[in-house]
């Protein structure tokens, strides 16, 4: 499926355009996701654009997901790193494991760390 959409403002004489567009496709049994996102215009702070490709698949029963995504906004580029794997172990729980990397100068406030990682290891429960 492909959606491309795309705005306009012209507030008080400040023309700013935002355009996008994603699209998604299976793919060696999986889903493909591709997604990117543009603003422009008069507005200097919020011109920048933002790209995202993510995969999901079923390995062994095991639902698995890898994902990136870029941002350049205002001039503060970053990027995220996503990797999640899912098992359901019966009578509706499940175990997860999630990775997840920031990096670059939007991820933290001047002087911090501009790179963070986190690991998350745990059983969700459905009702």
């Amino acid at each position: 499926s492909l959606t491309v959409a795309s705005s306009s403002v012209d507030a008080n004489g400040t023309n700013d355009t935002a355009t996008g567009g994603a699209l998604t496709m299976p793919v060696s049994g999986g889903t493909l996701s591709v997604g990117i996102a543009t603003t422009s215009g008069d507005t200097a702070a919020t011109e920048g654009e933002a790209y995202s490709v993510a995969y999901s698949t079923t390995i062994g029963g095991a639902t698995v997901g890898l994902g990136y995504t870029g941002y350049d906004a205002n001039n503060n580029t970053s990027s995220k790193t996503d990797v999640t794997i899912s098992q359901s172990i019966g009578g509706g729980a499940s175990i997860f494991a999630e990775y997840r990397n920031l990096t670059g100068a939007g991820v933290a406030a001047e002087g911090n760390s501009t790179s963070e990682s986190s690991v998350a290891v745990g059983t969700s429960v459905s009702f």
